[in-house]
């Protein structure tokens, strides 16, 4: 049984602040949704020179690989490279999803899925297998990944609209 409503505040402002937040209140347990949000994980990495093409190495749990950022300082060809972002599970099934450039700086959706824990690789080519290679293809490279877990591996907390309320309060307190 909900208990009576008090405005507080002193204040005639303070007093329509209180009945501002009681109206909010209100009108969320008419809809009685809660959303919340996962944030993803963020990977990063710096890597000085790729060695043999490789520039990440990782092993991830199930989720997706969701945006991709990258950042070259400084390309040892002329032509565009391939970023080839690949997880392996323990079966031996692979998933993969690749990117060509030349620009110093991309930022593009790479939404590859992780089936299971895999372990999880970056590397760097030529487009053109038939030129000769360089070695490091690529120098000063900067790497930023968001990773989004499945929900299952997640923490989940359960709250009554009560609890949650109180949790509001004590952040507006502050």
């Amino acid at each position: 049984m909900p208990k009576g409503i008090t405005i507080k505040g002193k204040s005639i402002d303070a007093k329509f602040k209180s009945i501002e937040n009681i109206l909010r209140r209100m009108g969320r347990r008419l809809s009685h949704k809660v959303v919340g949000i996962i944030p993803p994980s963020i990977i990063f990495q710096y890597v000085d020179k790729s060695v043999d093409g490789i520039i990440l190495k990782g092993i991830l749990p199930a989720g997706v690989l969701t945006k991709a950022c990258i950042a070259v300082k400084k390309y040892n060809t002329k032509k565009a490279v391939r970023f080839t972002f690949k997880g392996i599970d323990n079966e031996g099934n692979i998933k993969a999803s690749s990117l060509d450039t030349r620009k110093s700086m991309l930022v593009d959706d790479i939404n590859l899925k992780i089936e299971s824990p895999s372990f999880f690789t970056i590397n760097v080519k030529e487009l053109d297998e038939s030129a000769e290679s360089i070695e490091p293809l690529i120098e000063d490279i900067w790497i930023t990944i968001l990773f989004q877990t499945q929900r299952v591996n997640s923490d989940t907390q359960t709250l009554m609209l009560e609890e949650l309320e109180i949790l509001e309060d004590l952040l507006e307190e502050e």
